[in-house]
């Protein structure tokens, strides 16, 4: 017989499913970790800044693809300067507002 393990929190999880048919405060705790994110385009000015909501509330997503970085921010500014300092650690050029002038 083979027998396979299961991580502790997939474990838990499963089980908040299964209870959350018949409990209505735990129905509504699984909904909380199920946001959906909708991308609404480029912000102009700012290279690797997108503008996103996570259901109605609008935030700015800083994701660099090449370093498999992401993070969202209240502004646009701040995300920017963390795409700058993501570029500047690995050793690449600053694109935003952190690059030198010329």
């Amino acid at each position: 017989m083979m027998m396979t393990t299961i991580s502790p929190n997939v474990f838990l999880f499963n089980v908040l499913i299964l209870f959350s048919m018949e409990h209505p405060i735990l129905k509504e705790l699984i909904n909380i970790r199920g946001k959906t994110m909708k991308r609404h385009g480029k912000v102009e000015g700012y290279h690797y800044v997108q503008l996103v909501s996570f259901d109605g509330e609008f935030t700015y997503r800083a994701e660099i693809p090449v370093l498999k970085v992401s993070k969202t921010f209240a502004n646009a500014r701040d995300a920017a300067i963390f795409v700058d300092r993501k570029l500047l650690e690995s050793g690449k050029s600053a694109v935003n507002i952190l690059k030198k002038k010329q």
